[in-house]
């Protein structure tokens, strides 16, 4: 697996100055399980990234990775998806899309900020049958993962970092207007999300 991701990423590795260093997209992962909506998080490895031992623990929340020359914003997150948990064979859905930034962030290399960039994160989104989730094999680039109710990530995030918080309760609003229109059903966001609190449980790791 590891050697079909590094084929995958040597396929678009090109020259990036035209973005830059500044310019990530990736895409939420999303699943329901027992009628309540899930969301993957992945836990990045400081090793990786450079950030100096001791450094805080960093959530992502899906799967996501600078933008190389000659690719689109689609086929980087579809690609970002195979690489960071070797999900493949499914697209973000095409009505969806949120931005995050732009943003002042350090670059690190071996615990020391070398660079300060200004990035800008696209995120789509991606549904996938809850059982796909047992098959999640996350790169090196990550150390461990999370698969938790979207209402608990949106309540977590809300204190330590509002705007991923605000763009996951885009998603939970675009994920039950799906199910609504699936459904038939009509209610509004505040009535569904209130009739799905009995619903939240612990999340399972890995």
């Amino acid at each position: 697996m590891d050697v079909l991701r590094q084929a995958v990423k040597e396929a678009f590795v090109h020259d990036t100055a035209e973005y830059g260093k500044s310019h990530s997209c990736g895409t939420i992962i999303a699943a329901k399980n027992e009628g309540v909506w899930h969301v993957v998080e992945l836990l990045q490895n400081n090793s990786v990234s450079g950030r100096p031992e001791g450094h805080a623990n960093v959530f992502d929340i899906g799967a996501k990775g600078r933008m190389l020359t000659g690719e689109t914003e689609l086929q980087t997150a579809i690609r970002e998806l195979f690489e960071e948990t070797g999900l493949q064979g499914y697209k973000p859905v095409d009505d969806f899309i949120a931005m995050e930034g732009p943003y002042r962030i350090s670059k690190w290399k071996n615990g020391m900020p070398v660079e300060k960039l200004e990035r800008t994160i696209t995120y789509h989104l991606t549904i996938v049958p809850y059982y796909e989730l047992e098959k999640l094999r996350i790169s090196r680039e990550h150390v461990a993962y999370t698969v938790s109710p979207i209402s608990l990530v949106i309540e977590k995030l809300s204190a330590i970092s509002p705007k991923r918080s605000e763009i996951l309760a885009k998603a939970r609003e675009y994920l039950i207007a799906r199910d609504m229109r699936e459904s038939g059903e009509r209610y509004s966001l505040d009535d569904t999300i209130e009739r799905c609190k009995p619903l939240f449980r612990s999340s399972p790791s890995v």
